[in-house]
């Protein structure tokens, strides 16, 4: 998880807020909220929470390579086929 990139909560893509290696906060529309099924989940309802693929993407690639300092570049994501 990455301030300001994305994840999916209940299906429905959102910006990460902040992100402090274990709790998530996320930035949501007042439209979203009421057009979706965030606004009937009670506190500590389970949800599905999916990461962005792009930062997956760079994880592996990252571990792949076994260099500790991979930046996530427009470069790197052309040259990859994103």
């Amino acid at each position: 998880m990455l301030p300001k990139g994305s994840v999916a909560i209940e299906g429905i893509s959102l910006t990460i807020a902040d992100f402090d290696g274990e709790q998530l906060s996320i930035a949501i529309l007042p439209l979203t909220y009421w057009r979706t099924n965030l606004h009937t989940l009670a506190p500590g309802a389970p949800l599905n929470v999916e990461g962005d693929v792009l930062v997956k993407l760079a994880l592996a690639q990252m571990q792949a390579q076994k260099k500790p300092s991979f930046e996530l570049t427009e470069a790197w994501l052309v040259a990859s086929g994103y």
